[in-house]
């Protein structure tokens, strides 16, 4: 059996990608065990999720308002980027 340990914080906020081609992290800043990452229902293009390189040609693609949820233990956060300048997410993420 694997001992669990439970998770002690939520934390949540917002982050824009002020630059479209440019990877923005979520700024959470400390190993996280699951995150939800939702697109602005405002948005009028994609965001791409994934790793620190992640592009439009390579991110996971989020249209306005999906999410997706990532059950993950990483001390680097995910990174986002996306089409339209002044766009982005916002999250939800256990640690």
């Amino acid at each position: 059996m694997v001992d669990q340990i439970a998770p002690t914080v939520i934390l949540s906020g917002q982050t824009l990608v002020a630059v479209p081609g440019t990877q923005v992290t979520l700024g959470i800043g400390t190993t996280i065990r699951s995150v939800v990452i939702r697109a602005h229902a405002t948005n009028t293009q994609n965001i791409y999720v994934g790793p620190a390189a992640v592009a439009a040609a390579t991110g996971y693609i989020l249209a306005p308002g999906e999410s997706v949820a990532l059950a993950i233990n990483l001390r680097s956060t995910p990174w986002i980027d996306a089409d339209v300048g002044g766009e982005g997410v916002s999250y939800i993420a256990v640690i």
